[in-house]
């Protein structure tokens, strides 16, 4: 299982990227990507949270950062966490009300300098930005996957990497293609 960050040549990732000058503007969690590219790719985008094939979701995606958890797990620990996930979030509604804010807050930062509030004022607990999803990754297992002390609805997916990896549960990897 890995945490990927990423981006791609979508107007939408170059809009993020230039906005928040970062060098990511996409989660996703992979879960036995080593399967052949057949392994699966969890992630919440315009459509909702979907789960794809890996070899679909990096031939449209250029993976910039990989975590995994310190301490290797068993397929059958990722089937676990897989099919948790996926009863929680799978089919759940984009949460555009909460990216709209974001964006808005994104904007005022790159045109105003002005900061990122704290809390994105128009999320939707029912709802998941991509980021999101590790929040409901880390509320379910906490234990492997360590709480971020900040509104995960207006943070980053770079910042986001940036408090993840602090974590001695996390361990960097570097992303190789398959």
């Amino acid at each position: 299982m890995k945490l990927l960050f990423c981006y791609s040549d979508k107007i939408g990732s170059k809009i993020i990227r230039w906005g928040l000058r970062e060098p990511v503007s996409h989660f996703a969690l992979s879960f036995d990507e080593s399967a052949d590219g057949y392994g699966i790719v969890m992630h919440s985008h315009i459509q909702g949270v979907q789960i794809t094939w890996f070899s679909d979701f990096i031939a449209h995606n250029k993976i910039v950062y990989c975590l995994e958890p310190a301490a290797p797990l068993t397929l059958q620990t990722e089937e676990r966490i897989y099919r948790s996930l996926a009863t929680a979030t799978f089919g759940k509604e984009y949460d555009k009300s909460a990216f709209y804010y974001f964006a808005l807050r994104g904007a005022m930062s790159r045109f105003f300098n002005m900061p990122l509030p704290e809390k994105n004022l128009w999320d939707d607990s029912g709802k998941f930005l991509c980021i999101e999803m590790y929040a409901a990754l880390s509320k379910a297992y906490p234990d492997m996957f360590p709480l971020v002390a900040v509104d995960l609805a207006i943070t980053s997916p770079y910042r986001a990497y940036s408090l993840i990896k602090q974590s001695p549960l996390i361990r960097e990897t570097k992303w190789q293609s398959l």
